[in-house]
């Protein structure tokens, strides 16, 4: 999965919880969506990006 995709999907589903900006409760809930799909470290990347 790429950058892009974890993007879209954080942005999607996870709007609520991005607007915390809390890191890591956005990613507690985030990898139980996308474990297995996508690489933890691009996700967590991902995730920084937008807390900015």
């Amino acid at each position: 999965m790429s950058a892009e995709e974890i993007e879209k999907i954080l942005t999607e589903k996870f709007a609520e919880v991005l607007a915390t900006k809390n890191r890591g409760l956005i990613m507690k809930t985030v990898m139980a969506e996308l474990k297995g799909k996508a690489d933890g470290k691009l996700i967590s990347e991902t995730v920084a990006k937008l807390c900015k």
